[in-house]
């Protein structure tokens, strides 16, 4: 059976580290019954699972990670009106591109009809209009489908009335 011993006297150190690494030695030691028992030799003071002092004491150091401050219902309703103005100011650039197409379609239908330029225009303003229509249409059935999932809480308060 192998057994782990490190350079400096501290139990178990890098018991899940590679065998074969840069300071590690693999001596096989023949007993005198003729079995083989292979010492591990951790030269490496860097090649711990945990940290430890110049004593071999356990480093006790303070993650580094940020605090996400807690969330409130405010906070959760601010973030919903966050997200109904972009969604809002997207549909404003659809308009505006659609109006702004629908405009050059109009001028464009002055010249002659079979121009490439009011063809273009026509079909810019069709492809608005549908990425509008998808772009409502995905949004309503979120929130159908949102209103759904939440069913049950209004179905247990009109029971309890």
């Amino acid at each position: 059976m192998a057994s782990a011993t490190a350079g400096n006297g501290s139990a178990r150190r890098g018991a899940y580290a590679p065998a074969r690494k840069a300071g590690i030695m693999n001596a096989p030691a023949v007993a005198s019954d003729g079995a083989a028992t292979v010492i591990l030799t951790n030269e490496d003071e860097d090649d711990q699972l945990v940290s430890r002092d110049e004593r071999g004491r356990y480093r006790i150091e303070v993650p580094a990670v940020s605090v996400m401050p807690p969330v409130t219902v405010e906070r959760e309703l601010e973030d919903e009106r966050q997200r109904e103005r972009r969604l809002l100011q997207t549909y404003r650039r659809h308009l505006d591109d659609t109006t702004h197409a629908l405009h050059a379609s109009h001028r464009a239908s002055r010249g002659p009809a079979s121009s490439p330029r009011a063809e273009h225009a026509r079909r810019r303003l069709v492809m608005q209009v549908e990425a509008l229509r998808e772009s409502l249409r995905a949004r309503l059935e979120a929130t159908v489908e949102t209103l759904a999932e939440d069913e049950w809480i209004f179905r247990d308060a009109a029971e309890g009335s």
